[in-house]
């Protein structure tokens, strides 16, 4: 966040110069597309982009990183699995959900081309930043389908990440 509010500030900056220098920005469409510019970084430096939009951003920060390998540590996963690791595969933005008065940061996705046979749902508890995740995979071509949940979550809690991985 501080490094775009800066990169924002000095783009700010210089454009305002540029603006004072030139009389031609003053007038007519120039001078629109300049407000637009301004508009811009003006948005870019607001508290809606200061906010992780993806879970790998997330898991940058310190202290989600440490409960993120605490939880996946000791768990040998297929090769196949591997986008779960990596924090690819296909997925969206973080969402802000709660769950009994508390926020969690949710996340979800899927190992591409295989959506329905290997995904996941992770949350984050947005004040003590604990983790947990549930991995469903359908096995081929018994289509058996197994559950596996990161981070012990309890009975409530594996009910609402498996409530929310039948959404998916």
């Amino acid at each position: 966040m501080l490094k775009a509010a800066r990169v924002a500030g000095r783009l700010f900056a210089m454009l305002t110069k540029f603006h004072n220098q030139t009389r031609l920005l003053r007038t007519g469409r120039r001078e629109s597309k300049m407000k637009k510019i301004v508009a811009a970084l003006m948005l870019l430096n607001s508290p809606a982009f200061a906010k992780d939009p993806y879970f790998s951003d997330l898991v940058k920060r310190p202290e989600v990183r440490k409960n993120w390998s605490k939880i996946i540590s000791g768990h040998k996963f297929r090769k196949e699995d591997g986008w779960i690791i990596r924090h690819d595969g296909l997925r969206g933005p973080l969402e802000t959900i709660s769950i009994n008065s508390e926020q969690f940061f949710k996340d979800d996705g899927c190992q591409p081309h295989d959506c329905l046979d290997n995904s996941i749902v992770i949350l984050v508890n947005k004040r003590t930043r604990q983790i947990w995740m549930v991995h469903r995979k359908i096995t081929f071509p018994s289509r058996n389908v197994s559950y596996i949940y990161f981070g012990e979550p309890s009975d409530p809690m594996k009910s609402k990440l498996t409530s929310l991985l039948s959404k998916i």
